[in-house]
């Protein structure tokens, strides 16, 4: 069981969670602004969750009293995505890309993201600063940024599987989105457009069946990688899939060696690269 020993044991930088906490809360007002509009519903039960939604996701942005912001924002997101999404089943609200949403605040809820870019961090400094001591480190228990990059294999798993189902290696389905998305009833003419969309189809399947295990091979995530973000950039420009895909990019952080993105925003700073410890 070394295996469960060293991931438990697995600690680092809190700098990656702590962007990962800023991007994952700003997506979540992106995503469900429209929803939670003050006063759109006056049902008790929507005003209360409108309030609570966006006085915790204020404070899960600015890191104030981050572990219990988190704590609240993942509870209101069970709340709206398993009782008024697979419940109720109101369209949009019960979609896989939504259920990405909640169950990567309840991952980052199981980190530190509030010792670095927050509200505590900056009150943490001032109280040292006070007390004559050092300011306190930006570090702590990573494990959880295990379990974020274990949902996004799986999506991408369950995804191709999905698409093998669905014609892509022949470019049928991607077919069927040019017609519903741009050209209506038909498509262009040149023969080879179509042979494009079914190597394109054949290329994404490909590529969603190696990044679950692939990215987290740290030699192969200089590759995999770019190409995932390039991927999720052109479904973002491509498709409506609304906040999915900057999500996803966001998350990618979590593969990442927390100290390299540590040591990498010193150097963005043009602050002198020291210990992370």
């Amino acid at each position: 069981m070394g295996w469960l020993q060293r991931l438990v044991a697995f600690e680092g930088s809190t700098r990656a969670v702590g962007l990962m906490r800023i991007g994952a809360g700003l997506l979540l007002w992106s995503r469900f602004a429209r929803e939670l509009m003050p006063l759109r519903d006056l049902e008790l039960d929507r005003l209360v969750i409108s309030a609570v939604f966006y006085v915790s996701t204020t404070a899960m942005v600015v890191g104030f009293a981050t572990p219990v912001a988190m704590a609240v924002v993942s509870a209101l997101l069970a709340v709206m995505v398993l009782h008024y999404g697979i419940a109720g089943d109101p369209e949009g609200w019960s979609h896989h890309h939504v259920h990405v949403h909640m169950l990567s605040t309840w991952w980052l809820a199981l980190t530190p993201c509030g010792r670095s870019f927050s509200v505590d961090r900056w009150l943490a400094q001032r109280r040292a600063s006070r007390g004559g001591l050092p300011a306190p480190r930006e570090w702590g228990p990573l494990w959880a940024t295990r379990l974020i990059g274990v949902q996004l294999g799986t999506l991408y798993f369950w995804s191709a599987i999905d698409k093998l189902q669905q014609h892509y290696w022949t470019g049928e389905r991607l077919q069927h989105l040019v017609m519903n998305y741009y050209t209506g009833a038909s498509l262009p003419d040149p023969w080879w457009f179509t042979a494009l969309l079914a190597a394109t189809g054949t290329f994404v399947v490909v590529l969603e069946l190696v990044l679950p295990w692939g990215l987290f091979i740290r030699r192969l995530q200089p590759v995999l990688i770019p190409i995932g973000i390039v991927l999720h950039l052109l479904f973002y420009v491509l498709i409506p899939v609304n906040t999915f895909s900057l999500l996803m990019i966001c998350l990618y952080l979590a593969y990442l060696p927390p100290d390299s993105v540590h040591r990498f925003i010193d150097s963005w700073l043009g602050h002198e690269a020291g210990s992370t410890r």
